[in-house]
């Protein structure tokens, strides 16, 4: 318990320390802050312990269900953080993987369904410049549960990129 508490903490440093650097324009380290604090979190091993394989229950490594939530949300967090810093390099797959974890840990994740939506829009722009069409067939889709939200996304984007003009 205290191991994790200690690991939550030293992520949740790391989060801030990333959240700075983003808002100074330093994406590189901002995401290593954010890489270094998703690292912490998987460390933690939660809700695994060698006695677990037994059947035994280790009472040293039981983790709290408020403090396995928060650890859950900021792992979230930053994963979020490090699939907005790849969306700004223009590194979409990274950018699409981050976002599908995300979507699969919490499928009502709006920044998450948002920059897949933006990754998508990019891939259809770039097949269209490369003379392949532009047509996103729904068996390439990876989550097809989520199709609906994800078109509805692209339209609320293409709908504000209208209104800009």
């Amino acid at each position: 318990m205290e191991k994790a508490q200690q690991g939550f903490q030293a992520a949740l440093q790391l989060k801030q320390q990333g959240n700075d650097h983003y808002k100074a324009g330093e994406l590189r380290e901002a995401l290593r802050a954010y890489h270094q604090g998703h690292l912490h979190l998987k460390s933690l091993n939660l809700g695994f312990s060698p006695a677990s394989l037994f059947g035994a229950a280790d009472p040293g490594t039981a983790v709290p269900a408020e403090l396995t939530q928060a650890i859950n949300k900021l792992l979230v967090d930053l994963k979020n953080n490090m699939a907005a810093i790849f969306l700004k390099q223009k590194k979409f797959e990274r950018c699409e993987a981050l976002a599908t974890e995300v979507i699969q840990l919490d499928a009502t994740n709006h920044k998450s369904l948002l920059r897949r939506a933006k990754v998508g829009l990019q891939e259809k722009k770039r097949r269209q410049f490369a003379g392949k069409g532009g047509k996103l067939l729904l068996a390439e889709h990876p989550e097809p549960r989520l199709l609906p939200v994800t078109f509805l996304i692209i339209f609320l984007c293409l709908l504000s990129n209208l209104t800009n003009v």
